[in-house]
């Protein structure tokens, strides 16, 4: 099981005034730094919490089908295809019929009267391209999610070069973590 994002978000969660408006910053000399780190932030959050934030393309493989799809990065927006190596090795595509994206738990399964094909024996025959995220626009993310990723870039440029007890202080802080959990999928994929 992998996954790769085939098509990143045309825009951040929050833009590189609002986090120098809320961090205080009002001179230029950062704002590079402030750029790659608010994508950097957006990252570590999708990871933390194995979910997109603004829509994405995300395509997903696995070994075979089960009854409920999990996918990796929810929230499923929309799936584009579905497709399988078959028995004689020719790449299939599943008709969008045949199958339900449950947009409310963020799975996949098999429409009413139908099941899942089976696929070839074989490492990734199974295929699945999907959009997930809180939408298009930095409005769609939820503010709690935007006034943390801000909490970690300001974290980070306070603490870049600091070291504490020999080791760099990169991690994010645990109140930033905890407000967090609560947007965290808890789930794995598949």
């Amino acid at each position: 099981m992998s996954f790769n994002i085939t098509s990143e978000p045309a825009k951040e969660p929050v833009t590189k005034n609002e986090v120098k408006d809320q961090l205080g910053i009002s001179d230029n000399a950062q704002d590079l730094v402030i750029e790659r780190r608010i994508t950097k932030a957006r990252l570590w959050i999708e990871d933390y919490c194995e979910r997109s934030l603004i829509n994405q393309t995300i395509e997903f493989r696995f070994d075979n089908f089960q009854e409920i799809i999990r996918v990796p990065r929810p929230n499923i927006v929309s799936v584009t295809s579905i497709k399988y190596i078959d028995g004689d090795g020719t790449e299939t595509t599943i008709d969008s019929g045949e199958y339900v994206a449950d947009t409310f738990d963020h799975v996949i399964r098999n429409a009413y009267g139908y099941t899942w094909p089976t696929p070839r024996c074989e490492k990734n025959a199974c295929r699945i391209v999907y959009v997930a995220g809180y939408g298009t626009s930095q409005d769609d993310v939820p503010d709690a999610i935007k006034d943390e990723l801000i909490n970690i870039v300001g974290h980070w440029i306070n603490y870049q070069a600091q070291q504490q007890n020999g080791q760099f202080i990169t991690q994010v802080p645990t109140a930033i973590r905890r407000i967090l959990d609560n947007y965290r999928t808890g789930t794995s994929f598949i």
